[in-house]
């Protein structure tokens, strides 16, 4: 009869979400982020070697290419220097800039740097990306906002040939659950990018996962989140090899089936063929920021359609096992959680 009640008064699709929140919680494993102290807190702005870096504070992705372009033919050495000073300014400056109501311009400058390391493939600077990933979500949110979804196109670019750094930092207590997707997404890509050989990427996968099965006892190391979307990435490999690494993560409940769907749903999408959907394009610095051009001038009525230009919601692409989509409108947010539109979700 309550069951009814709730079916007739519209409240069954949450009454059933309810349920499973509830069921999720009782497994659930969260982290504890512990920020790494790498530059102390100041108010004062760093010193470049390059006036031209100063642009990169004055502009958001209007920045004119031809100043993004003058920066990239700068000395690398020195400039590779002011651009890791940009990302750690965004660190020790953060209480000042997220304290006071800041320009929309003024806030755009690690984007900038992040960019710009990524088109230079500046693999010397990969230590100083991951110091940034180091810190709390809310530090690294404020300074990327949705454009942190494509911050595995930056680890890519700049991770490509150290592997084993970025293996070791998925093995740090504290991360961020956020920053391991990204790591994962970047692994992912560079294999379906061609940049690595299907049994690297693999090796890598399984070499993250046997740790945080052998170690599953270590506090804070871990989470059933992120886990879950290391597997997505699997998924999308056609990762068939990691079916023990991935069973055994089920067995002692370090994922979360209602991000991966259950295990009959895991594989069918590993022994599936590869869909080249899941490959992601590495764009430009100068092309990422004309699409936001495109999309700010002339796209007012964007979420009223299909467009796929711009999947500003590239996280979660969660199929739950349990669909409530019926009452659920395609731009509006996915009922699994994910954070997504439910037309780039569930509804795809």
């Amino acid at each position: 009869m309550n069951l009814l009640w709730h079916m007739l008064n519209g409240t069954f699709e949450r009454t059933v979400e309810d349920i499973v929140q509830q069921e999720r919680a009782k497994t659930r494993i969260k982290l504890t982020i512990i920020p790494k102290e790498v530059v102390e807190e100041t108010s004062e702005s760093p010193e470049f070697f390059h006036s031209e870096i100063q642009w990169l504070y004055e502009y958001h992705y209007t920045i004119p290419n031809e100043y993004l372009d003058k920066i990239k033919a700068l000395p690398r050495e020195t400039l590779l220097r002011d651009l890791n000073k940009v990302v750690y300014d965004a660190i020790a400056r953060y209480s000042l800039f997220s304290d006071k109501d800041s320009e929309s311009e003024k806030i755009w400058f690690l984007i900038h740097a992040f960019y710009l390391l990524r088109d230079l493939k500046a693999t010397e600077s990969l230590e100083v990306i991951l110091d940034f990933l180091s810190q709390e979500d809310e530090l690294i949110e404020f300074w990327m906002g949705q454009i942190r979804y494509k911050s595995w196109t930056v680890i890519a670019m700049c991770g490509f040939n150290n592997l084993e750094r970025l293996k070791s930092f998925m093995k740090e207590p504290g991360r961020s659950c956020l920053s391991r997707i990204e790591i994962g997404e970047a692994i992912q890509q560079l294999y379906f990018l061609s940049l690595i050989e299907r049994e690297v990427a693999l090796e890598w996968f399984r070499e993250v996962f046997s740790y945080y099965i052998t170690n599953n006892t270590v506090e804070n190391l871990t989470d059933t989140d992120g886990n879950s979307f290391l597997v997505r990435s699997c998924m999308a490999m056609r990762a068939k090899e990691l079916w023990k690494e991935i069973k055994t993560l089920f067995s002692k409940d370090l994922v979360d089936s209602y991000i991966t769907g259950n295990i009959d749903k895991i594989i069918e999408k590993l022994y599936a063929s590869v869909n080249e959907d899941s490959k992601e394009e590495i764009k430009s610095i100068a092309d990422d920021y004309a699409l936001l051009i495109i999309d700010a001038d002339g796209k007012e009525d964007a979420d009223n359609d299909d467009s796929d230009e711009l999947d500003w919601d590239k996280y979660y692409p969660a199929e739950p096992f349990i669909r409530t989509d019926a009452k659920v409108g395609r731009n509006d947010q996915c009922t699994c959680g994910s954070g997504k539109k439910y037309k780039k979700c569930c509804g795809k």
